[in-house]
């Protein structure tokens, strides 16, 4: 199963972060603006990434690339927007 969580995917217990246009505002505050600490943890989650995926095989590099261009089977937060957009409650 393939989840996401704002900029990242979850998927075989390993946690991505997720090429989106986020990424691009991110990349220019750090490069021009004032990151704040979520643009540099997320910064820090793509390094991190950038160098597991070079450590990996051709092989295992194209399935995690499969895997970060999929759709995901769900997506967190998801169900409370849903929830709130529609008048009810998200409490468990």
């Amino acid at each position: 199963m393939i989840k996401q969580s704002g900029v990242f995917k979850i998927f075989n217990e390993m946690t991505w972060p997720f090429p989106c246009g986020g990424l691009s505002d991110i990349a220019w505050r750090l490069r021009y603006g004032h990151p704040n600490k979520k643009d540099l943890l997320v910064a820090a989650s793509v390094i991190n990434a950038y160098q597991s995926l070079i450590g990996r095989s051709q092989k295992r590099r194209n399935e995690i690339c499969q895997k970060l261009k999929a759709k995901p089977d769900f997506v967190y937060g998801q169900e409370q927007a849903t929830a709130q957009a529609e008048g009810g409650t998200t409490d468990e």
